[in-house]
């Protein structure tokens, strides 16, 4: 698990650089290329050796990585100052939606026939996936998205005049932040109790999507022309923790059980 996010960490910056200076499009589509490949991989990695599953790990969260810095450069470029918080708020929810139909899916692919069971779901959302990032191939989908954002753009800019304040943007970023650090504690508080687990992991990650508006926002305000490369290097500080957690967690505990001291 840490090596993905080893591999999403140590991209960033590269990635960064990379799509300021030779187009966004072609590294998210590069991402999208490395990271579908490796999950076609990673059945077939498990069942041969652990340390070649970590490898294809590692490039997948490469791959991965690709996409952060280079969603900035694009929402930067397309998206008109008054409307990159709405836009990028539907980019992400779109990402939202995704993983809950990932993961209520995914338990009945695991116990499924197909494939051998927990293999499809790599299978099947490596194929979804392909479908979903067909709009940045296919010119006409794009042209049709220009159109759409235009009109928006001058339908709204006669409400909405001027752009958030510095505080502005930090009043979601840190409503999210706190409603995460709520959520998440209340998980080990209430036990094995499967109705309030849910409840909680609800209440953290619906407050954590008030962030979406904040520190997504932040690098395309400073410098809209080094936005990839700003993104990046938060996101590289950022996600450090992501790969170091894991490790720590898998050393305090030594059965899955929630009783574990």
């Amino acid at each position: 698990m840490s090596a993905g996010f080893l591999g999403y960490v140590v991209i960033q910056i590269p990635a960064g650089l990379i799509a300021e200076a030779y187009g966004a499009k072609n590294v998210y589509l590069s991402g999208v290329l490395i990271a579908s490949l490796a999950r076609i991989f990673c059945p077939l990695a498990a069942w041969h050796d652990c340390y070649l599953m970590i490898a294809i790990q590692l490039l997948r969260g490469m791959g991965q990585g690709l996409h952060s810095p280079a969603n900035s450069v694009i929402t930067t470029k397309w998206f008109p100052k008054q409307e990159r918080g709405f836009f990028n708020a539907i980019i992400f929810s779109g990402s939202a939606v995704g993983s809950f139909i990932s993961y209520a899916t995914a338990g009945a692919m695991c116990t499924s026939a197909l494939f051998g069971g927990w293999p499809s779901v790599y299978f099947i959302h490596v194929v979804a996936n392909a479908l979903e990032r067909d709009s940045y191939i296919y010119p006409s989908l794009c042209d049709d998205l220009f159109d759409i954002l235009l009109f928006l753009d001058h339908d709204s800019s006669n409400v909405r005049a001027s752009t958030f304040s510095g505080t502005h943007f930090a009043l979601p970023h840190t409503n999210g932040s706190l409603g995460y650090s709520l959520g998440l504690p209340g998980m080990y508080i209430v036990g094995c109790d499967k109705v309030w687990n849910n409840i909680c992991s609800i209440i953290a990650f619906s407050f954590a999507g008030l962030s979406l508006a904040g520190c997504l926002l932040v690098p395309s305000d400073m410098s809209p022309t080094f936005a990839g490369n700003l993104f990046a290097f938060s996101n590289t500080i950022a996600g450090t923790a992501t790969f170091i957690f894991p490790i720590i967690v898998g050393l305090m505990t030594d059965t899955e059980f929630l009783d574990n001291k």
